[in-house]
């Protein structure tokens, strides 16, 4: 595991080869049935209901990561990014026909 980087007390986006985001912070490595994974603390204030929990992530399934100075500049990195990835609103005539939000 010495190919790993050391992100022990930062805060950072991953990014997985699912297109998928998530905050954590205090991240260690670990061997776990014989894969690499991420295991690290989700970072309160972006995903309902997992806010403190442990999560792992394996190490091959992480296409990119993006280290932040703080939580709060971290969250708000993820949220900008899940927002901008939403898909545009119907027209208005759409949403009124349809009642859509």
């Amino acid at each position: 595991m010495d190919d790993t980087p050391d992100l022990t007390n930062k805060s950072v986006y991953i990014v997985t080869d699912h297109n998928n985001g998530l905050p954590l912070t205090s991240i260690t490595f670990e061997q776990q049935g014989g894969k690499l994974f991420m295991v690290g603390t989700v970072i309160e204030g972006f995903i309902d209901g997992f806010d403190g929990k442990r999560a792992c992530v394996a190490w091959d399934k992480v296409l990119d990561y993006a280290e932040f100075s703080s939580k709060d500049e971290c969250v708000r990195a993820a949220l900008n990014i899940w927002e901008s990835n939403l898909p545009p609103l119907p027209p208005v005539w759409w949403r009124r026909i349809f009642r859509w939000r």
